[in-house]
């Protein structure tokens, strides 16, 4: 999906992501189509007003898996 967004839409800037419009926490769809450049600090602010962020269950398995053993 990275690389048709980006075909679509040209490169971000350092202040800028790639953006589901309507999100998808606000019943938007995961397609191509609906993806637009957005500036990040702003949006992230409007997501985590719509919804609490999440992680995967298996997130904390993964990383200590990264980290190796201590």
């Amino acid at each position: 999906m990275f690389e048709r967004a980006l075909k679509n839409l040209g490169h971000v800037e350092t202040d800028e992501m790639y953006a589901f419009e309507r999100a998808l926490v606000a019943g938007g769809k995961m397609v191509v189509d609906r993806l637009a450049k957005v500036r990040l600090h702003q949006h992230l602010t409007i997501l985590r007003q719509l919804a609490a962020p999440s992680f995967p269950a298996s997130i904390f398995s993964d990383i200590k898996q990264m980290n190796g053993p201590r």
